[in-house]
């Protein structure tokens, strides 16, 4: 059997997947016991072609079929290693962020941050002083933090403005 995408697996490959998992109840998280990548992720190697695909893609696709084109694979659970098919749901990166901020997890950004203390035009501000006076004056100026003037200038932070 030829892969037709990168999460499609043998049944033997699939078979040895679920050896890695700990399965528990139907409600709980099953995580994967394997090998992890650096943001948290669980990684299975196929073979046939040779390729790494992710812990939680596979096992959706194995429980539902083939992931469509474009889209990701998420958590309900926001788990990371978890596997058990009932916690994923397919979305694009934009349904992700919307998860994640209904979620309380996710930072937004800019003037969608309800934190923001300032707006773009002060942003180009910032920047159009950053040469004139030092960071600390234009901090006090605009009531943020030197570490924020900073941040704004090394473009950190209000990168499309």
């Amino acid at each position: 059997m030829k892969p037709k995408d990168k999460t499609q697996a043998t049944e033997q490959q699939i078979a040895r997947f679920w050896t890695h998992v700990r399965k528990r109840g139907p409600d709980e998280c099953w995580n994967w016991q394997a090998s992890i990548i650096n943001g948290g992720y669980g990684q299975v190697q196929l073979a046939n072609p040779r390729r790494m695909v992710l812990a939680h893609r596979l096992a959706y696709a194995a429980a539902y079929g083939e992931v469509p084109s474009g889209k990701q694979v998420h958590h309900r659970c926001d788990n990371r290693r978890c596997c058990n098919p009932a916690h994923l749901w397919v979305g694009t990166q934009h349904d992700n962020i919307a998860d994640a901020i209904a979620k309380g997890r996710y930072k937004a950004a800019g003037e969608h941050n309800p934190k923001a203390k300032i707006g773009p035009d002060e942003v180009r501000q910032i920047r159009k002083l950053a040469g004139a006076s030092s960071q600390r004056e234009i901090a006090e100026r605009f009531g943020v933090s030197q570490q924020n003037v900073s941040a704004i200038l090394r473009r950190e932070t209000w990168r499309d403005v």
